[in-house]
This record gives C-alpha cells, structure tokens and sequence, in this order.
C-alpha cells in the first residue's frame, strides 16, 4: 500500500514538473540615444531578446502592435527569439514575455496580464520607452 502511495505521488509531482510554465526572460534596448528627458525619438530601433513561449509589444498598454512568433519584426529560436522594431508611432510601449502562448485574439496589456496569471504562467515586463 505505501509503494502504491508513493508510486502515485511521483507520478503526480512528474505530471506537476511537466506542466510546469517556461522559463522567462526579457532583455531590450534602444539602439537609438534618449534624449535628455529618458525618451526616444521617432524612428528609434528597439531591439527585445527573450526567452518564453510568445513575447507582445504593447503601445500605450492597449493592443499588441508586435506578437512574436508571427510578425514580420521576428526571429525565432528554439526558446524565445529576437525581435527588432522601428518606434514609428508616437506613445509608451513595453514588450511582455508569456511562458505559454496567450490568447490567440489579444487584448489589452491588462488583460493579457490577468489572463495569463490566472493561467499560472510566468511573464515579464520590460522598461517602458515613451516615443515622440
């Protein structure tokens, strides 16, 4: 009896380690100089590195301008890829790393954030790169 017990508890803590979500890892940088208030300049390039499932760029944390896998701006790689995006518009963005895919429509940064964690998922936020 205590075998099957502890057979059981295995399997569970095995099945616990396989759900597990990803690691997570997020770096970005402008590879434009700030101006002296800590802002960028239009038509700045940022460059975004990450490790995860899925990373998103939001614009005024209302839509993703940016998801990758699937844009354009991306290049993915067996645990994360790269990213690379001309700031062509106005606003505040800032890239989110999801250690499981997010919703396939999207949403805004909150609510891909609160969707996310009730998930369980493991995410993180760069800096925020205000644009004008």
């Amino acid at each position: 009896m205590a075998l099957a017990a502890g057979g059981g508890g295995a399997l569970v803590a095995r099945h616990q380690v396989l759900d597990a979500p990803a690691t997570v890892r997020l770096t970005a940088a402008l590879q434009s100089p700030l101006r002296a208030d800590g802002s960028a300049p239009l038509h700045a390039r940022w460059q975004v590195i990450y490790e995860g499932a899925e990373l998103r760029v939001y614009r005024n944390a209302l839509g993703a301008v940016v998801r990758c896998p699937g844009s354009a701006e991306c290049a993915v790689t067996a645990g994360g890829g790269a990213m690379s995006l001309m700031l062509d518009v106005p606003g505040e963005y800032r890239a989110v790393t999801f250690s499981r895919p997010a919703s396939a429509r999207g949403a805004t940064m909150q609510e891909d954030l609160a969707t996310a964690r009730a998930r369980g998922d493991r995410v993180e936020i760069s800096a925020s790169v205000v644009v004008y």
